[in-house]
């Protein structure tokens, strides 16, 4: 399993497989025999990989990807010759977020962890909650879940397709409540509240008493 017969060898095809990259006949420094993802208190990626067998490693570089194919350095660990390392990741590039671990031996040869998928958080349309609904008065109460830092622009619409509001709440992570102002008196009836971020563009109705 340690060995590398070409210059990358891989479990599988589709990037989830630990594979190495190293010479014919290379023993490879280092082999993982677990890694994990977890949701901390604070929101953060936590990344937890244990090592069976560390020889001569320099590092290790902690990957992630909204996709699981396309990866990106978050940053590294040194190694000490411990049996497991984690790493925690304060910057979550999306609802769902994979994982990987790149051992950087001291020649520069390297190897890869399996791939673990980490579903951070809960999705922007179950997310955004409208309450109460019907509303009553001249506010909205918007509350936003367990979701990413980013910005939500919001956009009233009425059954004619006319803007009623336009809205920007600026999101800091986490659950949150926001009262936004309806400005005007809106007649009574079923209303459309379009909001927009990065990554989704949802629908909630609202209704107006």
């Amino acid at each position: 399993d340690n060995v590398a017969n070409t210059a990358t060898t891989t479990n599988n095809t589709n990037g989830f497989g630990a594979f190495a990259v190293g010479g014919l006949g290379f023993t490879l420094p280092v082999k993982f025999s677990n890694i994990s993802a977890s949701l901390t208190n604070g929101n953060n990626a936590k990344i937890t990989w244990d090592v069976a067998t560390e020889i001569n490693i320099d590092n290790y570089r902690i990957e992630a990807s909204k996709d699981g194919v396309s990866f990106v350095e978050k940053g590294a660990v040194k190694a000490t010759g411990s049996s497991n390392y984690t790493f925690i990741d304060a910057s979550s590039l999306g609802i769902t977020n994979y994982y990987r671990v790149k051992a950087v031996d001291k020649s520069g040869a390297i190897t890869y962890s399996s791939t673990v998928k980490l579903a951070t958080l809960v999705s922007v349309t179950s997310a955004v909650s409208i309450y109460p609904n019907p509303v009553i008065g001249s506010t909205i109460n918007i509350f936003i879940a367990n979701t990413n830092k980013e910005n939500y622009a919001l956009q009233l619409v009425d059954n004619a397709g006319k803007i009623v509001l336009n809205k920007s709440i600026s999101h800091n992570g986490g659950a949150a409540s926001y009262t936004v102002d309806l400005l005007t008196i809106l007649a009574s009836g079923s209303y459309h509240l379009l909001i927009t971020t990065a990554s989704q563009n949802i629908t909630k109705t609202v209704l107006i008493k």
